[in-house]
């Protein structure tokens, strides 16, 4: 194999050999083949075609914009609007892993304020791994049937009618799959919705452990259900991740945009009885997008200064402010099982600390590193800065008043004192000293355009979410651009993902079977020789339990670079592993041993 860019941009071509049974959320997105090469503004500019893919459609299949998915996203709002007539009885449920379930958590926090003198919460979330996985990654728990059900067992102990929202971007979760099928089995009880952006035919047909079922088989009972109204299946096309299978991008966009279009619709109609369409709030996200976008070069030289520093061994730090603050969280929680990043590479800190999430438990006492506050920040970050660390503070327009500008003016200065780090901004800052920042990511929302989309009654609610959309385009360019300025992705691939759960592992064994042009068995061989670190690969292994390979593999590092060196034929363990300590950018490496 010519190890030369030409190889790297032919694996493209290569990558699918089967494309059309391929689940489209794993594709290869041809405008971003070559993303890790491209330049600051040029990361920028592709993921904005990307990201307008969910306005526009991929293909020929249905979008978010087309009849079908309007018409069964209304059927889901006249559902929610049935269980607000006993909000004391009722719940609403929405679950899922990791961004998923993350997102869930974000959604049902903003609507349970929408509810007035609701003593306890109407909206529920569920997230696999439980809360600790809000903030640190826990993508081995989304394989559990048992978890999924007991989990949503428990929250919904108390209710007499639930509508279950289950989210997974690939129809793939074990976790969510289990608790749909519980509420098909209780048809009294529950109504299921299944939200995922690959058609129903590609739901995954593996059989889940500890259970008799595939994803698919019970993706098949939903589909006979919706038939007879007793479930739904919402599955718009939004096309390929601008890095493949990387759902916390685009798939979590519009996870974010349909629910909170559906649930504010539904409230507007209930309770302020006026009939406004999913139609309209979604076309206001396209003018949040459109806006957003504008800020291409403010975004691309944050973006920079990010790669910069992750590259040169350096952090990047979020430091919040309420739901922006929170978004924050979950963009640096997503990282390292994206990126094969550190904890430490990419965190965020919330103004108030833990107490602004509102859990139910405090998650500081079993892992320190779940601490948040500014203070612990001030206290353990501050003094330890350098010139190579960035320190990004996010807030929304919402967000600035005295108090926080105070806040924000004392952090800055103490930053500042320190000699160390470059400050930058996202978002709404207050009046502060303007020379102190690198660069801001000032994005202008029009108002005036968007109240024409707004109910008037819900207007500082839309804008608001309306807002922290915005937020999340802009801090996923920056934390996206930054890990393929540090070579975590190869072509539009992330390579350094974690092999920590069933879907991850086989993705894993499937970027080294495209790139090197091997067999499923020789890439197999590949992968189990980097986690087990051997050269010769007994033959046990390659019959053994995924989840055994799983659980060794969990806290090795470099697992898939290294397949993806081994594959070529020209490396040993022990070659590929000082090829990428000398340079962590495996094109560079293939480009280099090329010549040689």
């Amino acid at each position: 194999i010519a190890l030369t860019d030409t190889m790297a941009s032919s694996w493209q071509q290569l990558a699918s050999p089967s494309e059309q049974d391929e689940p489209i959320t794993e594709r290869s997105n041809d405008i971003t083949e070559n993303i890790d090469t491209s330049s600051p503004l040029g990361i920028v500019r592709q993921l904005r075609q990307v990201d307008a893919q969910i306005f526009t459609g991929w293909r020929d299949w249905e979008g978010i914009l087309d009849d079908g998915v309007l018409n069964t996203a209304d059927r889901v709002t006249n559902a929610v609007i049935q269980f607000l007539e006993d909000t004391n009885n009722n719940a609403v449920v929405l679950s899922g892993c990791g961004t998923s379930g993350r997102l869930a958590f974000v959604i049902a926090k903003t609507f349970n304020r929408l509810i007035c003198q609701q003593a306890k919460p109407f909206y529920h979330y569920i997230i696999s791994g439980g809360d600790k996985t809000l903030l640190k990654s826990g993508e081995s728990e989304e394989d559990s049937w048992s978890n999924g059900v007991h989990s949503l067992e428990k929250i919904t102990e108390k209710a007499k009618k639930v509508l279950f929202i289950g989210i997974t971007c690939g129809l793939s979760a074990p976790f969510v799959a289990a608790q749909l099928d519980h509420c098909l089995k209780h048809p009294d009880k529950y109504t299921p919705v299944l939200l995922g952006f690959n058609l129903p035919s590609m739901a995954r047909t593996t059989k889940v452990q500890g259970s008799d079922f595939s994803f698919k088989d019970v993706v098949d009972n939903l589909l006979e259900q919706e038939t007879k109204g007793r479930a739904f299946l919402l599955t718009p096309i939004v096309g390929p991740e601008a890095i493949a299978g990387s759902t916390r991008l685009k798939s979590g966009s519009a996870t974010k945009m349909l629910l909170e279009a559906i649930l504010m619709r539904a409230h507007q109609r209930y309770y302020r009885q006026r009939n406004i369409g999913v139609a309209e709030s979604l076309l206001s996200y396209m003018v949040v997008y459109s806006h957003t976008f504008l800020q291409c070069k403010d975004i691309a030289t944050m973006l920079e200064l990010a790669g910069h520093s992750l590259s040169s061994g350096g952090h990047v730090y979020y430091l919040g402010v309420n739901t922006a603050g929170i978004l924050a969280l979950i963009d640096a929680s997503e990282c390292p099982p994206t990126f094969g990043a550190d904890y430490n590479d990419v965190r965020a800190f919330l103004l108030g600390g833990n107490a602004m999430l509102g859990l139910q438990q405090d998650l500081t006492t079993k892992d320190p590193d779940l601490v948040l506050g500014w203070d612990h920040f001030t206290s353990h970050f501050l003094p330890k800065l350098t010139q190579q660390d960035l320190v990004v503070f996010v807030l929304s327009r919402q967000d600035v008043d005295t108090k926080v500008a105070a806040e924000v003016s004392g952090m800055c200065s103490s930053i500042c004192a320190q000699k160390g780090a470059i400050l930058v901004g996202a978002g709404a800052l207050p009046e502060v000293d303007s020379s102190m920042f690198k660069c801001c990511i000032r994005i202008l929302l029009p108002r005036q355009v968007l109240s024409s989309y707004w109910s008037s009654d819900l207007e500082e609610e839309e804008e608001a979410v309306n807002c922290e959309m915005a937020m999340k385009w802009a801090l996923n360019a920056v934390s996206t651009g930054a890990h393929i300025m540090k070579g975590k992705v190869l072509c539009n691939r992330m390579v350094d993902l974690q092999l920590s759960n069933d879907k991850l592992f086989h993705r894993g064994v499937k970027m080294v079977e495209d790139f090197g042009r091997l067999s499923k068995q020789e890439a197999l061989k590949c992968v189990l020789s980097s986690i087990y670190r051997e050269d010769n690969v007994e033959a046990s292994l390659l019959v053994d339990r995924v989840e055994k390979h799983i659980a060794n593999a969990a806290h090795k590092t470099k697992v898939v670079p290294l397949a993806l060196l081994i594959s070529t034929g020209r490396f040993s363990i022990r070659e590929a592993s000082t090829a990428l300590e000398q340079d962590p950018v495996i094109r560079s490496v293939l480009a280099r041993h090329a010549l040689h």
